[in-house]
């Protein structure tokens, strides 16, 4: 494996851990939208984590392949003005709700606003996501539609899944639905979509997403049946840190679909170690920053029950 197959696995896993945090940002506010038991208070640690992992990851990207930034933002403006304005729109949001004392009620327009910037944020990234892969910006083609759509259900459906995990609700059957969509999507609608893109993608790569989202889909339906009892997202946090790693390593040796090749927009070869360097060693920070709001969201639902 070269230093540039390196960077690629690396930025992949990045925006793996950025997923499964803003998918479940998006659960908490759905269960918040239809005034049930989110404590907003999770947003507080969550809010940062996530943005840690969205920074390493473009800092990674603009680190990593500088020489591709030009091809990358010319294309992408619009998707990432987006996401930027989404960004501010929403942390003035979150400042808002904290000044909202707890035992008050919060206004529906304001947890709506909320709901809305928190999908446009890591939609916007994932249908730059899909330009790299696909060469198809998300609304102005079917490719990207298809693609975009599998993004919102693992969102949505994941977040619902991290959320109700421990309940029996109308609202976690949904998430197992929209879960079930999105491994749908991932196995089979994006290998038939990789057929028309400008490259073909990896298909030994997509064997394994597809293998992967067979697998958590069995699961699925082993526990409708009665056959399984197993909690459901971890193996769908699974698939969500996997996919990007996947997809990512499947474009090989495309940084833009069919325009840019990893090798000539590969950049500065120091950049690239010092971040690989400086990621090593935070690892051990990072895993104990996920642990610690483990625990706090199980402290949580100890709390309620």
């Amino acid at each position: 494996m070269t230093i540039v197959d390196f960077s690629v696995v690396l930025i992949g896993a990045l925006f793996g851990v950025y997923a499964i945090c803003a998918s479940i940002e998006c659960g908490i506010v759905l269960k918040m939208l239809t005034r049930g038991p989110a404590n907003r208070r999770l947003f507080a640690p969550l809010w940062e984590i996530t943005n840690v992992f969205l920074v390493f990851g473009f800092t990674a990207l603009a680190m990593l392949f500088n020489g591709a930034l030009n091809d990358i933002s010319r294309a992408l403006t619009a998707t990432l003005a987006v996401a930027l304005v989404s960004l501010l729109v929403r942390a003035c949001v979150v400042l808002a709700i904290f000044y909202i004392r707890g035992d008050e009620e919060l206004p529906l327009w304001l947890v709506g606003l909320l709901a809305l910037t928190t999908f446009l944020v890591p939609l916007s990234f994932a249908s730059a996501g899909i330009y790299l892969l696909t060469g198809h910006l998300f609304w102005a083609s079917w490719i990207g539609a298809v693609a975009g759509l599998a993004a919102l259900s693992g969102l949505a459906g994941t977040g619902l899944l991290f959320v109700n995990r421990r309940s029996g609700s109308k609202s976690l059957a949904l998430g197992e639905a929209l879960a079930a969509l999105w491994l749908l999507a991932l196995g089979c609608a994006l290998p038939l979509v990789s057929l028309h893109t400008a490259n073909r993608l990896s298909h030994d790569s997509l064997l394994v997403l597809v293998v992967l989202a067979g697998l958590v889909l069995t699961a699925f339906l082993g526990k409708y049946v009665g056959l399984l009892r197993v909690t459901l997202w971890l193996p769908a946090a699974a698939v969500s840190l996997l996919a990007p790693v996947i997809l990512g390593w499947a474009n090989r040796p495309y940084l833009i679909s069919g325009q840019l090749s990893l090798s000539s927009a590969y950049g500065a070869q120091t950049y690239g170690r010092a971040i690989i360097i400086a990621l090593a060693v935070m690892l051990p920070l990072i895993l104990l920053g996920g642990w610690l709001f483990w625990r706090l969201f199980n402290s949580q639902d100890a709390t309620k029950t």
